[in-house]
């Protein structure tokens, strides 16, 4: 709750939300009071992927969202998926499957707005990708990535066809005609993205560095949650405090030092004081949050309660 408000104060207006579009400019459209209930409560119970209109109040909680559905669907697919005997085919085909719809959309010239959403944004179209991290830790666990492991030249090939594959992306989604963008949003970097996987899922991490990597593993997802959030804060405070009034000034004439500091642009030199915060913040709100809370679900609604003994059952 705490995320979506903040998030909603960065925005331009309460009820003005971004229409989904392929084009750099971004597009807002005011909707109407009830209209405007119904979004925030679909943000709110991380159900906005489903409506493919407009954009997330918090843009990565579409991460969340979508990670949501993919966890329930682990369970029917995983056992079935680590079961096949040809995982590198089954690769293959989740890829021709994770390229049929942005395909599709782009020989269709669908391009509206709806339709930029249902591509980009729907967790099922998305889910070959979520399946294809499967398959590969199938591989992982069969022992047949070692190949690949025990071959210096074999890996930084790897890593250069990340590398590569990143770059040709990057300059389509910059230079590139509109009629790429769906196929690199959607299914392009999905073999350089598994390569990436199973190249680091083979790195072992010194033991005076593992307690370290272990907190910051398990704060990934609340950086999703929050860096957002903190950009927007930051930012502000950054602006006010390049306009060179002091503190006090800025707290007596508050109107007057917004509206300045809103011409001022902030220095990439501030950047890593992003990064370096939103890190932290991010491992403070893992362990001080969202840990307790998982706990508690866990110990509430998740633990085997004992039953009751029969009716004129004997202890022994």
């Amino acid at each position: 709750m705490l995320v979506l408000l903040v998030s909603v104060a960065g925005t331009r207006g309460f009820q003005q939300f971004a229409i989904m579009s392929l084009d750099d400019a971004e597009h807002f459209v005011t909707l109407s009071p009830a209209e405007t209930a119904v979004h925030y409560v679909l943000n709110l119970f991380l159900l906005q992927v489903w409506y493919p209109l407009y954009g997330s109040v918090n843009p990565p909680s579409w991460s969340l969202a979508t990670l949501f559905f993919f966890y329930l669907a682990f369970p029917l697919f995983a056992p079935r998926l680590l079961k096949a005997r040809n995982k590198y085919r089954l690769l293959v085909v989740l890829w021709v499957l994770y390229l049929i719809p942005p395909v599709a959309a782009t020989l269709m010239h669908w391009y509206g707005p709806a339709a930029v959403g249902f591509v980009t944004r729907n967790p099922v179209l998305r889910l070959p990708e979520f399946l294809a991290g499967i398959v590969a830790y199938g591989l992982f666990r069969e022992g047949q990535l070692n190949a690949l492991y025990e071959s210096r030249a074999k890996v930084v090939a790897a890593l250069l066809f990340f590398a590569g594959s990143f770059a040709i992306a990057a300059w389509l989604e910059s230079h590139g005609p509109l009629n790429t963008r769906y196929v690199v949003h959607n299914g392009a970097l999905m073999p350089a993205e598994v390569v990436l996987v199973i190249v680091f899922a083979g790195l072992a991490v010194p033991a005076r560095f593992a307690a370290l990597s272990t907190r910051l593993g398990n704060s990934a997802l609340s950086i999703f949650a929050i860096h957002v959030p903190i950009f927007l804060v930051l930012m502000k405070v950054l602006k006010l405090l390049s306009i060179g009034k002091s503190p006090l000034w800025c707290a007596a004439h508050f109107s007057e030092c917004v509206a300045a500091s809103k011409e001022v642009i902030p220095s990439m030199a501030t950047y890593p004081l992003y990064l370096i915060g939103t890190v932290i913040a991010a491992v403070y709100f893992q362990e001080r949050l969202v840990a307790p809370l998982r706990d508690w679900i866990r110990s509430r609604f998740l633990t085997t309660r004992p039953r009751a003994p029969a009716a004129g059952a004997r202890s022994l």
